[in-house]
């Protein structure tokens, strides 16, 4: 039986390239971007009797090339393009080393209502077990699904449904290698079944106009030995704001934490957890203990990984927050 076309929904696919947009390059025998959104969708067969598509060829850009600028670029593609009502949702192709961090800028930015789902692939077009075609369609059913509105940004990868906040990259290669460690998956795409297992629901995180960003707030890992030099010279080259990754719940080294406390009047200073699961809290009362960093007024990212704490506290310094709104945004009364 043929499917009646006219009654599918309108999905938009947005292709800014990655993995799964690469070919070997015949000199040199490494991958790199080549295809297009309609080369991908010519080797996606199903795909049409899920919906109509509309193909947007952002760019070709390996993960590590999508920077925080361009991310809220690719959103503002995406508002325009999904105004007016044509558009019942939208996918996006993208290299897989920071889906997870163009996805939670996505999320802070759009509306909810009309579903978006970023995917990608851990496998080359030239492997005989290239997984994209299967993340393409399995994108698409859960974008065309009516009972995922209102569920904002979606992350899809090997027929997992993630959400945007608590999605993370956890394996350099493996088919499975996106997973939410702190609540796991939100549904999954079941045989072309799009099954959610909760309600649609929305972090207690901050929406964003998405009309600029801070770039300039850097990332840090606090390690075993660690001196406070990196926090130095960060603020000595004018940053706007640190993420310190901690050691368990928000701990760091009693170099680090001089160098933290010397310079939490200065700029924004963010602590979060360098662990999988579990939310950073100002427990410890010794030299670079939670406690004693929190009396000298860091702030704590609750369950926010670094990587995201970044982008928040760019989103936060980009619309013009001072350090109280900064505070609430990351802390939401729960210390």
């Amino acid at each position: 039986m043929s499917t009646d076309r006219s009654k599918l929904p309108v999905i938009l696919a947005v292709f800014t390239g990655g993995t799964i947009s690469c070919t070997l390059d015949p000199e040199r025998g490494v991958p790199v971007p080549t295809l297009t959104g309609e080369d991908i969708l010519e080797r996606t067969p199903g795909l049409h009797d899920v919906a109509n598509v509309v193909v947007d060829n952002f760019g070709r850009y390996p993960g590590p090339h999508m920077h925080p600028e361009r991310m809220l670029y690719l959103a503002d593609r995406i508002r325009v393009a999904t105004t007016g009502g044509a558009i019942d949702g939208v996918i996006v192709t993208h290299g897989t080393d920071t889906i997870e961090e163009t996805a939670f800028v996505l999320d802070r930015v759009l509306a909810p209502d009309i579903p978006v789902v970023i995917f990608g692939s851990m496998k080359l077009v030239s492997d005989p077990t290239w997984d994209g075609p299967a993340n393409v369609l399995a994108a698409a059913q859960v974008a065309a699904s009516a009972s995922a509105r209102g569920r904002g940004v979606m992350v899809v990868m090997a027929d997992s449904i993630h959400t945007a906040a608590g999605v993370i990259k956890v394996h350099a290669e493996s088919y499975d290698s996106f997973a939410s460690p702190q609540c796991g998956p939100i549904g999954t795409v079941d045989r072309g079944n799009v099954i959610f297992f909760t309600r649609p629901t929305r972090p207690s995180l901050p929406s964003f106009k998405g009309d600029a960003i801070v770039p300039s707030v850097e990332l840090i890992k606090a390690v075993a030995g660690a001196d406070g030099n990196y926090v130095k010279s960060c603020v000595a080259a004018g940053v706007k704001g640190l993420v310190i990754e901690g050691m368990g719940r928000g701990n760091v080294t009693p170099g680090m934490a001089k160098a933290l406390t010397e310079n939490s009047s200065n700029v924004p200073i963010i602590i979060t957890t360098r662990c999988a699961q579990g939310r950073a809290a100002p427990m410890y009362g010794y030299d670079g203990g939670g406690a004693t960093l929190k009396e000298s007024g860091v702030i704590f990212a609750d369950q926010l990984p670094g990587p995201k704490a970044r982008l928040l506290l760019m989103l936060l310094l980009g619309a013009g927050a001072g350090r109280e709104e900064i505070k609430a945004a990351f802390e939401q009364d729960r210390y």
